[in-house]
């Protein structure tokens, strides 16, 4: 009676494991960046994103190559905006020795004043231990 119990007890905590565990797990941190200095309101969709400093994160998407940059402050997330990658010109390892890629990660931010467009770029650089060579793009309109 009491062997009984157990095996059901620990069989119910195998099953809220099994089912509530993957949605904890889905995205992977690449880097993450502090008071980061925003110059212009960024607009998306009906909000708007007054100038200041924010926290971003990017992440990436363990079961598909989806790659996301959280835009928070102080804590509280206020946007998850999905990125696209870019490719580098040399590919294998001649990307080893291109002077283009960083060593470290590295972020950009590029203002395009024609389209009304900011271009957010996040490369891991060579020495990542997850996913090196990376380079991803993030478009936002701006005011």
């Amino acid at each position: 009676m009491f062997s009984k119990r157990i095996f059901v007890s620990l069989l119910i905590i195998f099953m809220t494991a099994i089912l509530f565990c993957p949605a904890l797990a889905q995205l992977t941190i690449l880097y993450e960046y502090k008071d980061v200095e925003i110059t212009v309101n960024l607009k998306r969709k009906n909000t708007v994103l007054e100038k200041g400093k924010y926290d971003f994160e990017f992440s990436r998407m363990k079961t598909q190559a989806m790659h996301f940059l959280r835009i928070s402050k102080e804590g509280k997330k206020i946007w998850t905006i999905q990125g696209e990658k870019l490719y580098y010109k040399s590919s294998g390892s001649k990307q080893w020795h291109d002077p283009e890629i960083p060593e470290k990660p590295r972020m950009r931010i590029e203002k395009i004043a024609e389209e009304k467009i900011v271009h957010i770029i996040f490369e891991t650089g060579k020495k990542s231990r997850i996913y090196p060579f990376l380079k991803l793009r993030f478009k936002l309109e701006y005011e």
